[in-house]
């Protein structure tokens, strides 16, 4: 049967719930303005407040309930639509307050205790007070953790966040945020979007999630990740630990020994003070040491690195790295690709892989080539220089301390200084077969030998013609000097753009000797040229083109926008002064191809006509002028064009006999004429041949870079775009032009 209950037991029973459910709420009421107001006493309190709806439709009824108790009880209701806004007031011991749900702004303040207080669905501020609280925000709103270790939590919107005093942990959603740790050691994650966070005093751990951050460490010793989007990022004071991760992003360390990581894209990163290790990961980034004895890496791509003060250990990565040691002794290896390596002040020691660019600056340098064909320049100072493997330019001249210089594998050019009085320059390991020695006395150009950056005019332009320096391009492509480089621009010397081209044949052998060895990069902004046995020293300085702020004026840039023929154009209008003291780029147009391959050292050198007979281009009285027949030129070209020395060969087309001249220096063309581009020079780039090897047609390279032009010209093949046209040796038999040769240097 049933128990049951004695009215005595029903009332003990009662009484202990009663002492369960102490109210703890020192008031609930709405205001006239609409203000909800729930106060807390001092004892623990647990209050929340719904929006709730009652009924559907039209009769729905939208209210705010307020429950409070362990369990929630005493229901209070109030209607939605008088409700503007929600205020809780906590005691002094450890209160929740719970408003999820709520439409309108929620202002809650704990107090003292370890309080747990959670915002609404419209704007919030809530302010934990003393204790370690737990805050969760609404959508969006303000938020105050206050003394103590918290945990502030917040939604998509726009937050404001500050930690105060204590251990916090701190967690805003979406939103763009702006986030004060404050003292001590806090953990902060801002969530997406773009944020604003400052760790305060303390070893903080910060990460920034998607977007575009703003992160800055403070004092102490951080650890602070980007993630993804474009940040920036601040260590401050302390030994810091800053990453960047994806995203270009910008980060400074502050002082203190810091280690930096770029990550995946191109950063900014920059040590500062003390003796930081920066990593710039993927992406073509820069990176500072700062003050300080930094140990910098560059990692993948192409990346600009510099030292600044200090002893600096600098490893460029992969990539065609610019590397900067700065003052102090650096130690630098610019591991793989392509690199400019400047070593700076001090006592510097650098390496390269791959086709490098090293200048050792001031102070006694050690530098190593290592692979590939490298441009090695000591310096002031007493250098040592070391080429390594490949073709290599080795530089000493500085008009200062005697430098050893020693090739080591490969063909490799010296320039050194000249002197007539003590020890100077030394080559260790010179082969007179091999390498080549500029031993530089003085330049015919009136620059002195100390590599400064000197500026001087050169060679005369038409007026209004702009200028810029193009010496941050390289002298050539990767590739080395090619033949197929050439492409000429406004000024009518195609006589010696077509020479520099046969100098540098794709497939000549000695791979483009007789231009490697005669030019130069010296580093400073300016270059060296020997030129028929006199050296020129001339700046980077070029006009432009007509309305152009980018493209020479003259021949074009070559692959990589390499620029050894336009310096070899201007190092020749220096050479080849028409009027003594005035060189002039117009003067090119009556250089001949002869004359350019004697510059560059050819012994011997020839400009017969093509054909002698019925030409009347050879004055009646010569008769040594021409060839007798087709098959005599032909097996001159054949002969000149092979073996293991051939010569460098160029075409001057003319028209044909068909050729009718008129008034005012006007022509009909003839039958060659209407074909080809004439009165014109060409690159001899190859040779057709028989069986019997007699030779049928040569392969013309037209230094314009096309065939023909935009002219309408009626030669066509199949690829007009190559500068390669084919003449069969019957035309080139009856064309009034010449064939100019130049011996092979070897």
């Amino acid at each position: 049967m049933p128990m049951k209950f004695a009215p005595k037991n029903r009332q003990l029973l009662l009484e202990r719930f009663e002492e369960r459910d102490v109210p703890a709420v020192v008031s609930i009421s709405l205001d006239p303005a609409g203000v909800l107001m729930i106060r807390a006493d001092d004892t623990p309190t647990n209050v929340s407040v719904q929006h709730i709806t009652v009924g559907v439709g039209a009769a729905a009824i939208r209210q705010y309930r307020v429950t409070h108790g362990t369990p929630l009880l005493n229901p209070r209701l109030f209607g939605a639509a008088a409700v503007r806004s929600i205020q809780f007031i906590g005691g002094s011991a450890a209160d929740t307050f719970t408003a999820s749900t709520a439409r309108v702004p929620v202002n809650a303040m704990g107090n003292d205790g370890n309080d747990n207080l959670t915002g609404g669905l419209s704007a919030s501020i809530i302010d934990g007070g003393p204790g370690n609280d737990t805050i969760r925000g609404g959508n969006w709103g303000t938020y105050y953790g206050q003394t103590g270790d918290d945990i502030i939590t917040t939604g998509p919107g726009n937050d404001t966040i500050e930690g105060g005093p204590g251990d916090d942990t701190i967690s805003s959603g979406a939103g763009n945020d702006e986030i004060f740790g404050g003292l001590d050691n806090d953990i902060i994650d801002s969530g997406d979007n773009n944020d604003r966070v400052l760790g305060g005093d303390g070893n903080d751990f910060i990460r920034g999630g998607s977007g575009n951050d703003r992160l800055e460490g403070n004092s102490d010793n951080d650890i602070i990740e980007g993630n993804a989007g474009d940040d920036f990022i601040l260590g401050g004071l302390g030994n810091d630990f800053l990453h960047g991760d994806s995203g270009a992003d910008t980060i400074s360390g502050g002082s203190g020994a810091d280690s930096i990581t770029g990550g995946t894209e191109s950063d900014t990163l920059d040590g500062d003070g003390e003796n930081d290790t920066i990593d710039g990961e993927a992406g073509e980034d820069i990176i500072r040491g700062g003050a300080g004895n930094d140990t910098l890496r560059g990692g993948d791509d192409k990346d600009t690195i510099m030292g600044d003060d200090g002893d600096d250990t600098i490893l460029g990565g992969f990539g065609n790295d610019r590397i900067l040691g700065g003052n102090d002794d650096d130690t630098i290896d610019g591991e793989v690709g392509n690199d400019r390596i400047e070593g700076g002040a001090g006592n510097d020691t650098i390496h390269g892989i791959g086709a490098d660019f090293i200048l050792g600056g001031s102070g006694s340098d050690t530098l190593h080539g290592d692979f590939d064909n490298d441009t090695i320049n000591g310096g002031t100072d007493t250098d040592a220089l070391f080429g390594g493997n490949g073709d290599d330019w080795l530089v000493s001249i500085d008009d200062s301390g005697p430098d050893q210089m020693t090739g080591n594998d490969g063909r490799d050019i010296f320039w050194r200084d000249l002197i007539s009085v003590g020890v100077g320059d030394a080559i260790q390991d010179f082969d007179a077969v091999r390498d080549f020695d500029n031993a530089v006395g003085s330049f015919a150009t009136g620059m002195d030998r100390t590599l400064n950056g000197d500026r001087k005019a050169g060679p005369a332009f038409p007026a209004g013609l702009q200028t810029a320096d193009f010496s941050a391009n390289p002298l050539f492509p990767n590739s080395g000097p090619r033949g197929s480089d050439i492409n000429q621009g406004a000024v009518g010397d195609c006589k010696v753009v077509s020479a520099l081209s046969a100098l540098a044949r794709d497939t000549g052998p000695g791979e483009a000797w007789a231009i490697r060895r005669a030019m130069v990069d010296f580093g400073d902004g300016t270059y060296g040229m020997r030129l028929g046995g006199q050296f020129y020293r001339f700046d980077g300085i070029l006009p432009l083109r007509a309305g152009s702020n980018s493209l020479p004026n003259y021949a074009n840039l070559g692959p990589g926008n390499s620029i050894w023929v336009c310096l070899a154009e201007k190092g020749i209008a220096l050479a080849d002064q028409r009027v003594a003291g005035s060189p002039n780029y117009a003067d090119l147009g009556s250089t001949g191809a002869d004359e350019v391959f004697r510059f560059f050292g050819s012994a011997t050198t020839g400009v017969p006509f093509l054909r002698r007979a019925n030409n009347p281009d050879i004055p009646a009285n010569d008769a040594s002028g021409g060839y007798a027949s087709a098959a005599a030129l032909g097996a001159d070209i054949v002969s000149r064009f092979t073996g293991p020395n051939p010569d460098y060969l160029t075409v001057s087309l003319g028209d044909s006999n068909d050729e009718v001249a008129r008034a005012n220096n006007q022509r009909t063309p003839g039958t060659l004429g209407r074909k080809f581009v004439v009165r014109h020079a060409y690159t001899v780039w190859n040779i057709v041949t028989d069986g019997a090897g007699g030779l049928t047609a040569v392969i013309l390279r037209n230094p314009w870079g096309t065939d023909k032009g935009g002219t309408r010209l009626t030669y066509s093949d199949n690829n007009p775009v190559d500068a390669l046209v084919r003449v069969t040796l019957a035309e080139l038999y009856a064309s009034k032009g010449r064939l100019n040769w130049g011996t092979r240097v070897v």
